[in-house]
């Protein structure tokens, strides 16, 4: 055993010492080494002495080294190729240029290109299919559903392209349903219920509907129907059928209920005390023109019945028998039938336009309901919930189009001509299905020749969004005098079809004025970068115009208009006009900031020149008919305002500082909703939320909903560059006047801290004064603002007016270090009596202030005499005046009665020498006093003084007098 263990390792030695010696071989001329050398050399380099077979990859790709040689030169000289050499598996990206090979750690580079190609990582259903729940038999329809698949650079993508399992009827086993895509598979929920019975019709009315009292009901000639969940009916035995009124109809019997399992309905009787003696047409139904094929439409139709009795009674529809429902091209009446009398409704059916006759120059418009489906297969999912070709599309040029036809199916629309002729086509669709070629999905030809259609880019939004109609153009065909066809074939596409227009262009000899329908640049400008003050530069420019009748034309740049000369940094675009028709040419002038921070100071920017892109409208005031957020506003700083905006709306601004600088930032708003500013609104800058002094939105006593308050944000030191504020209306919608930035530094400058306004942040809480009283500062807060954009609320301040107030007294100065603020109060007199409707107000003279009188001797006096009306007069007046102070609620006339007697026969006028209103002369009756029939001193007159008409407010009437008369009283006689 021990002697073949020592025979073994001989032998594996001796191969060992062989191997080398055996590589060494090489071809003639190839220098060879002696073995000691073999075994001691070492890899000096390595080199890729033969590229692989495959050196341009996509992304995603493994390196695939298959045909490349590697060769090893040796420390001794010589060369071989290895195959152990190791590389990177991992996937490759655009960015890899090579490939490292190494070997003994050596290494060398393989030079490779990688092509990014974008491929699909996985898929998922971002809108489930508008149909999910099935009965079974029913066949699933992907409708509506919305396929997203996620892409290697990190895109989403909507793909139509999609496969599923589930191609067979539908059965109660069947949950899910596999989405598959490029190998990529997910899957949605259905349900599917076996078919069943859910409730009953009737098919066919009683041959009876209108009874007399005491009569029973009787069912023949009813048909009563089961409904299917599956959209199906079937006949039922009506020996199973049951109803609630089996005994003597009386007087309050409307209707019978008619059951059958479980289900039931209900059909409408007429029971009445007298004999129908007929019908009448009270208001006929509103719709009489019809195209062919279309169903009666029965609004309006008022029809009553009459009873021997004298009385009649309104008739619902269910109680009449309706002779048209589907109408035809024959059809000119309509006949009711009640009870075995009938009345007739005229009406005119159309017949529908599915054929082109040319004989002029004119537009044939083919409605696309009105079409032969007799070449159409429509879709399984329309069969399978009753529905057929015909839609009541939103939108729709005549309410209807057509749409479920499965592919393969087609339309044909004969045309005729007794001349040769042209015609331009022209299409009308909407597909939910998007970004295909119309041409691949549907074929156009005339006379089987295939014409090539303008591409088309439909719109759809998702969910029942299905109507979002595009008008194109199929082409322009010449033809001979005689018979043609034009044929629509769905090849793999289904748009909804509205209409096609046939419009002639030439009848024989004859031909039509074309229209300018559009604009495209042929030629792009040589220059489209701009700086700010340039002029646009329409150089090597080219436009051109295409026109209804297909044909095209290069204009010459007098023939159109370019709407912009010098260009501000605001310009993204120029736009060309030419016959109505614009094109707009994208530009490059700078770029645009919001705001530029290039000194110390403010810089403020009206909101109205804020992006709209990140908000969203409200609901409400689209509906009330607004379109735009910005709002004409007298209490805005520009005349303007921006809101009208809802809950998530965002705006983003772009600044730039040219140096390193301290930023506030201030936003002024408005809101009468009592929040706080930081609890309604989110901002950020640069991606930071930064937060403001926090003022409270509410009303004022001026204004409602623009009370403006600042809302400042220190942004701190920002460095020179690009940053960006965002304005997120997060739980509120408070409206914006403007916004500002406040730079206190800018580089090595540096604003101070100094004084440079006062505001009254609270008015004191007493307003209105009277004449005497003194300002009450109380509840007044007054805040100090400073260079800096700092502010603080300060107590010792100065008020100007500590005295009495005046009439004169309008304002109140406040003072603070050197700066001042006015506060608007209002100083009312002190009045004698109010007037706040027409009447007369007596004022005797004895309750009179006489102290602005002068007397004589004896002094100004009271004396009691029968003839006054208070019982008392004064006299002994020899100057001075009286007067009295009232207020109006609006605008009167104003008549003053003074009463008053003088022994002496004198005039007025030489007792008073006048009276004023208002500090104005008033005209007065100048009578004649004194005595009569012994009454010497006490003979009462009245003087009319006559005041004119007084506004609303305060106003002083005023007796100067000169002389001494006996003073009764003041008759006020307020009139409107």
């Amino acid at each position: 055993m021990k002697r073949f263990k020592k025979v073994a390792l001989t032998l594996l030695s001796s191969a060992l010492m062989a191997a080398p010696l055996l590589s060494s071989c090489s071809p003639e001329g190839e220098k060879q080494s002696d073995q000691s050398s073999q075994v001691n050399a070492t890899v000096k380099s390595i080199a890729i002495t033969k590229l692989p077979t495959k050196v341009n990859y996509e992304s995603g790709d493994v390196f695939d080294p298959t045909g490349m040689v590697v060769t090893a030169t040796m420390s001794d000289g010589t060369t071989k190729e290895v195959k152990d050499y190791s590389y990177s598996k991992v996937p490759l990206q655009a960015s890899d240029k090579k490939v490292k090979i190494t070997y003994k750690g050596r290494t060398a580079y393989v030079e490779i290109s990688v092509e990014f190609v974008l491929k699909a990582t996985a898929i998922s259903i971002e809108e489930l299919p508008t149909k999910t729940n099935y009965v079974a038999g029913e066949r699933f329809d992907p409708t509506g559903m919305k396929v997203v698949a996620m892409m290697n650079d990190s895109t989403k993508q909507v793909v139509t392209d999609y496969d599923y399992d589930k191609k067979e009827p539908l059965t109660v086993k069947d949950t899910l349903v596999t989405i598959t895509y490029q190998n990529l598979k997910t899957s949605i929920v259905i349900s599917v219920e076996e078919v069943n019975e859910v409730g009953i019709e009737i098919t066919t009315k009683p041959n009876k509907l209108a009874y007399l009292v005491g009569e029973k009901f009787d069912k023949t000639g009813m048909v009563v129907s089961a409904k299917k969940n599956d959209g199906t009916t079937a006949e039922v035995d009506m020996s199973k059928v049951t109803f609630d009124k089996n005994e003597a109809l009386t007087i309050n019997d409307t209707k019978v209920k008619v059951m059958y399992k479980t289900f039931s309905a209900t059909i409408k009787l007429s029971v009445s005390t007298s004999k129908l003696t007929g019908i009448a047409i009270e208001k006929e139904f509103t719709k009489k023109i019809y195209w062919q094929g279309e169903h009666l439409d029965l609004s309006g139709l008022s029809v009553l019945a009459n009873y021997e009795d004298g009385t009649n009674k309104k008739l619902s529809v269910e109680e009449m028998d309706i002779d048209k429902d589907v109408l035809k091209k024959e059809d000119d009446k309509v006949t009711i039938s009640f009870g075995g009398f009938k009345q007739e409704i005229a009406i005119t059916v159309k017949e529908k336009v599915t054929s082109v006759v040319v004989d002029s120059i004119k537009t044939v418009r083919v409605e696309a309901e009105h079409l032969d489906t007799s070449k159409a297969a429509l879709r399984e999912d329309f069969i399978a919930a009753g529905r057929t070709f015909i839609e009541n599309g939103n939108d729709a040029s005549n309410g209807q189009n057509i749409c479920g036809y499965n592919p393969g199916s087609i339309f044909e629309i004969p045309l005729s001509s007794d001349k040769d002729f042209e015609v331009l086509i022209t299409a009308r669709m909407s597909d939910t299905n998007l970004g295909y070629e119309i041409n691949s999905g549907l074929e156009f030809s005339v006379d089987d020749k295939v014409i090539k259609a303008d591409n088309v880019e439909f719109k759809y939004n998702g969910g029942n969004d299905y109507w979002h109609w595009v008008s194109f153009k199929i082409g322009k065909v010449a033809l001979s005098q005689g018979n043609h066809l034009f044929k629509i074939k769905s090849i793999n596409q289904r748009p909804n079809i509205d209409y096609f227009d046939f419009k002639v262009t030439k009848y024989g000899e004859e031909t039509g004025a074309t229209k300018c329908t559009g604009l495209s640049l042929k030629t792009a400008p040589t220059k489209l970068q701009y700086t700010a003050g340039e002029s646009f530069d329409p150089t090597g420019m080219q436009i051109e115009a295409t026109f209804d009748d297909l044909t095209t034309k290069v204009l010459e740049p007098a023939e159109y208009t370019i709407d912009k000369t010098v260009l501000t940094a605001d310009d993204t675009k120029v736009t060309v006009t030419y016959e109505g028709m614009t094109l707009d040419i994208a530009i490059q002038v700078g770029k645009k900031y919001f705001a530029k921070i290039d000194g110390l100071g403010e810089k403020k920017v009206e909101a109205e020149s804020l992006d709209f892109s990140g908000c969203l409208f409200r609901d409400d005031m689209a509906a009330a008919g607004f379109t735009s957020y910005i709002v004409d506003n007298g209490e805005a700083s520009g005349g303007k305002s921006i809101e009208r905006y809802k809950e998530g709306s965002k705006f983003s601004l772009d600044f730039l500082t040219g140096e390193t600088s301290k930023v506030k930032f201030s936003i002024f708003a408005s809101e009468c909703n009592n929040q706080k500013f930081d609890d309604m609104v989110t901002v950020k800058v640069d991606n930071k939320v930064v937060k403001s002094n926090n003022p409270t939105m509410s009303s004022s006593a001026t204004s409602q909903y623009y009370n403006w308050q600042e809302a400042i944000f220190d942004l701190g030191e920002l460095a020179n560059g690009d940053h960006n504020i965002t304005i997120e209306m997060t739980n509120g919608r408070p409206n914006l006047d403007y916004v500002s930035f406040y730079t206190s530094k800018y580089g090595t400058e540096e604003v101070g801290h100094t004084l440079e306004s006062l505001k009254i942040a609270t008015n004191p809480t007493k307003m209105e004064y009277i004449v005497g009283e003194t300002f009450d500062k109380t509840g007044m807060v007054v805040e100090a603002y400073y260079s800096d954009k700092t502010h603080e609320t300060v107590t010792d301040y100065t008020i100007d007016k500590t005295g009495a107030l005046t009439l004169e007294d309008t304002s109140i100065v406040i003072g603070f270090g050197g700066k001042t603020v006015t506060l608007t109060i209002k100083v009312k007199a002190a009045v004698d009596f109010l007037v706040d409707e027409p009447k007369t107000v007596i004022k005797e003279a004895e309750d009179a202030d006489w102290s602005t009188l002068n007397g004589d001797a004896a002094g100004v006096q009271a004396e009691s005499n029968e003839h006054s009306s208070g019982g008392k007069s004064i006299g002994h007046i020899a100057g001075g005046y009286l007067q009295y102070t009232f207020e109006t609620s609006e605008e009167m006339s104003l008549v003053v009665t003074v009463v008053l007697a003088k022994y002496e026969p004198v005039k007025v006028s030489e007792l008073v020498s006048s009276f004023q209103i208002d500090g104005k002369d008033a005209t007065f009756d100048d009578i004649t006093l004194g005595r009569v029939d012994g009454n010497d001193y006490f003979n009462m007159k009245e003087c009319a003084v006559t005041c004119g008409k007084l506004s609303a407010g305060v106003h002083t009437f005023k007796t100067n007098f000169k002389g001494g008369p006996n003073l009764d009283c003041f008759k006020f006689t307020f009139t409107k």
